[in-house]
């Protein structure tokens, strides 16, 4: 036979592909089946399944011409009989696998025998972003990486730090990359559990039981279980008993894969958080809650009833566009659709029951948002809501709570453990005495709590000592966050109540009222100065009123002695001396008209009486000048400075602080009125901030005119401690108060709350008041009333200088009486001799001859005889 050439070949090809496609034409099936794949076939599921084809096949425009049915295998597929399982599917035309339970390999090895999409209800175990995605999947529910993100914004929105990852060998994957995309400051740990999963429900190994039977007490913010659902119960029930009797402490715990709506049976103090595709409310949801007749829906139902939807859209697709391919021949054939089916599938973008869905080129499913559920009553309520295409993504409208909450009073002697408390250096709240134990307020208090209620209890010291709040690199400091990272039960320092605190603790009934006090060290009353009366008047001044003393002293002696009408004047007439008004006259003078005691003697002439009128009318201005300064300084000196509010802080430009991460330092720095702005703004560009108040009242000490505030019992107690050098200014801003705080939903809060009212009732927080504060007292109490008067009297000390100077005059004029005596005596002798030496000096130094006294004498006589003679001639 000859042979064809290739061309005649590729003809032939050609003509019987194109002829055969004739034949058999785009036809349209007109019965397809989908197979759902379960354990159960009586269960919710299987009739969600029936409905939903039910639904299908009476929407006349969706597939006119074809009907679905279910396939119902009756074979429990395995690996052992797989291939009978495949042999049955094939025998009917089925376009889709459809599985209601976790994927297993024989469900994705059955999927690629026949090349045939595999529909999946349950998040897998594989990593996000796994390159290994298997290629005829196609996932209903949602996305691994939409749950990670979920998980992550709930860590960050209650700035969980301490984490704890329980995770099945089978997630090993999952659980290294998520560790991957924790905040670097989170401090997590991991740990994965042996589960038995041959055994039917699952049994968890006796080493896994071992293990997590230590986390009892774990100081853990949070656990994260990375798991089937089927194993939670068991696990949180192993680490705290639902059965158990005893307290137990409260943890918190994130499930990773989507909570059953039936909820779950775990002990009454945890707080269980998880996440299910969101439920749309439309027409499609109420018609199947009608049909089933049942208000409690699986998530799992859902998903189903969506994915047959799903399956019916895509297969309208393939249908109306031409791409349908019916099988040729009568045996066992591979289906011909598959493919053209699995990527309709990954394009259609419709809304179902659990929201709109669409699907990305790998099958997974995207912009599929989650409700936030929380176990209450060991059922799940929705408290919000994560949507990727949200700007912010987490919503949380309702605050988790503990599975059951505690109506009572719990028992506190059951409890299995010691209760930590945790308390900073605080006097007289917490000290250390001399045997290095603490004492204090804080100490007696929870000691008579804890008598009261009988459970024991450790106390320790904050690590970094403060009282806390939030800091953007480390979170939480202080009281506050040991609290929140679950490593103190409590604490009964003085902690106050305020809104930013409430948010993530809880307070029991206040056990202290109390105001702000302004702290400031009083001005040294002791320190006198001797000098104190010259204090009105400054040294230049002083300077003045001498020189104008002088000046007017000389001025008056030079009148007086040049004026016709002086005292000087008149006396020489009449041979007198005139001596009223020399030099030393003038200057007593001045000073007895300066000192208002009057003079001996006044100016006679006109132009002294101008000089002296002037000089008094100075004198007026300065003795007046000088009594009023003299009794306002003496007024102001007594009365301190006065600080009254904080408007005065901010006129008087003192330094102002505050302690750091305190509730004060929060309310200055969210604070609105422009006094508070203002100090907010100088206190940040000055860093005013102290770290404990100790610091702060030293500060107030060493700091010229620095002001600390702080709350009043602290205070009250600081300025009757020695060296008693510090006043108040008590009744600044609202009134605050003190509360034990405790973790969010601790179920101790009832009791402590109660014993806070019994102490109050019975008067012992009033006993503990007086035995810290007025007992401990070191300082005499500050006189009020009457008393205050007296003690603004001007006392001896500061009259002393004016004193001592009068003692000083005193004792020169007595020096002065003694001298003068002594020249009454002796000054003639003194005097004959001081001339003789004079005289004695003079003839010897002198060169010119001196003409004696009675040659003087004849001359004077001859000169008168010649006068007489003359005054007789006649003219």
């Amino acid at each position: 036979m000859a042979a064809f050439p290739a061309r005649d070949w590729l003809a032939f090809v050609i003509f019987t592909s194109w002829f055969y496609g004739i034949a058999i034409g785009p036809t349209v099936p007109s019965k397809v089946y989908i197979a759902l794949l379960s354990n159960k076939s009586n269960s919710q599921g299987w009739k969600t399944f029936q409905l939903a084809i039910k639904h299908v096949n009476a929407n006349s425009s969706l597939l006119p011409n074809t009907a679905i049915e279910a396939f119902e295998d009756k074979l429990n597929m395995s690996e052992d009989n797989m291939f009978e399982h495949a042999k049955t599917i094939l025998k009917s035309n089925v376009v889709s696998l459809l599985v209601d339970s976790q994927t297993m390999l024989t469900h994705k090895a059955l999927s690629s025998m026949l090349r045939i999409p595999l529909v999946t209800t349950h998040i897998g175990s594989s990593p996000p972003d796994s390159a290994k995605e298997f290629k005829y999947h196609v996932k209903m529910a949602p996305s691994s990486r939409d749950i990670t993100e979920a998980i992550k914004g709930i860590i960050t929105h209650y700035k969980w730090t301490t984490l704890l990852i329980l995770y099945d060998v089978r997630w090993r994957h999952f659980a290294h990359d998520f560790v991957s995309q924790l905040p670097p400051k989170s401090k997590v740990s991991k740990m994965s559990l042996e589960l038995d999963h041959h055994v039917k429900d699952g049994k968890l190994c006796e080493e896994s039981k071992r293990k997590l039977s230590g986390f009892n007490n774990a100081p853990i913010e949070a656990f994260i279980l990375l798991m089937g659902h089927h194993w939670v119960e068991d696990i949180i029930n192993q680490v705290h008993c639902s059965c158990s009797l005893k307290i137990e402490k409260p943890h918190n715990w994130l499930l990773a894969e989507p909570v059953l709506s039936s909820g779950m049976a775990v002990q009454s103090s945890q707080v269980v958080m998880g996440f299910q595709p969101h439920k749309s409310n439309n027409h499609m949801t109420e018609r199947l809650i009608t049909e089933l007749s049942s208000q409690q829906i699986k998530d799992s139902s859902r998903l189903i009833y969506d994915a047959v939807w799903t399956v019916a859209h895509a297969l309208h697709t393939v249908i109306s566009s031409g791409k349908w391919k019916n099988n040729t021949g009568d045996g066992l054939q591979i289906s011909q659709n598959g493919v053209t089916l699995l990527k309709q599938l990954k394009k259609v973008q419709i809304s179902g029951t659990t929201d709109v869905i669409q699907f990305n080129g790998s099958g997974i499913r995207i912009n599929n948002k989650l409700d936030v559920n929380n176990l209450r009553n060991d059922k799940f309520v929705t408290i919000g809501q994560w949507s990727p295409a949200s700007q912010n993504k987490l919503q949380i409208s309702s605050k988790p709570q503990q599975n059951k909450q505690s109506s009572g009073l719990v028992p506190l002697d059951k409890l299995n453990r010691r209760l930590k408390v945790v308390v900073v250096k605080d006097a007289p709240f917490v000290m250390v005495n001399k045997n290095g134990e603490l004492e204090g307020f804080s100490i007696d208090l929870i000691k008579k709590i804890a008598e009261m209620l009988s459970f024991r209890y450790e106390i320790y010291k904050s690590p970094d000592g403060l009282y806390g709040g939030w800091n953007e690199k480390t979170g939480y400091t202080g009281i506050v966050g040991e609290i929140t990272k679950n490593r103190a039960d409590m604490s009964t320092s003085p902690l106050t109540v305020n809104s930013e605190r409430l948010k993530v603790l809880e307070f029991s009934k206040p056990f202290m009222q109390f105001t702000m006090s302004l702290i400031s060290k009083k001005v040294d009353t002791n320190d006198h100065d001797l000098t104190t009366f010259m204090l009105p008047y400054s040294t230049t001044v002083w300077l003045i009123t001498l020189a104008c003393l002088l000046f007017v002293t000389v001025l008056m002696y030079l009148v007086n002695f040049f004026s016709p009408y002086g005292y000087r004047s008149e006396h020489i007439q009449y041979g007198e001396t005139g001596e009223e008004f020399d030099f030393f006259n003038s200057l007593w003078f001045c000073l007895a008209s300066m000192l208002q005691q009057g003079a001996d003697h006044t100016p006679k002439s006109f132009s002294g009486r101008v000089l002296a009128g002037c000089f008094w009318f100075c004198i007026l201005i300065w003795i007046s000048t000088y009594t009023a300064n003299l009794a306002a300084f003496f007024t102001v000196r007594n009365s301190e400075r006065q600080i009254n509010t904080l408007e005065d802080v901010v006129e008087g430009d003192y330094p102002f602080y505050v302690m750091r991460d305190s509730a004060i330092h929060q309310f200055f720095r969210v604070a609105e009125y422009h006094t508070y702005r203002k100090l907010w703004e100088r206190m940040n560009a000055a860093d005013t901030f102290v770290n404990s108040t100790a610091e702060g009242y030293g500060t107030a000490r060493k700091v010229t005119n620095a002001v600390f505030m702080a709350e009043k019992p602290s205070t009250e107690y600081v300025i009757m401690q020695k060296p008693c050098d510090l006043r108040t200014v008590n009744g600044i801003l609202g009134a605050g108060s003190y509360g034990i705080a405790m973790p969010k939903h601790s179920p101790y809060i009832r009791n402590i709350s109660v014993a806070i009212l019994r102490l109050q009732e019975t008067s012992v927080l009033d006993s503990l008041w007086r035995k810290w504060w007025e007992y401990k007292s070191q300082c005499a109490k500050e006189k009020t009333g009457a008393a205050v008067g007296g003690s603004k009297r001007i006392q001896l000390e500061d009259m002393l200088g004016v004193y001592l100077v009068l003692a000083a005059g005193g004792c020169f004029s007595v020096i002065l009486v003694l001298v003068e005596i002594w020249w009454r005596k002796h000054g003639t002798n003194v005097m004959a001799v001081l001339r003789t030496k004079y005289s004695f000096m003079r003839e010897k130094s002198s060169t010119v001859i001196r003409v004696q006294p009675s040659t003087i004498q004849a001359k004077n006589e001859e000169r008168e005889d010649k006068d007489h003679e003359n005054e007789g001639t006649p003219c």
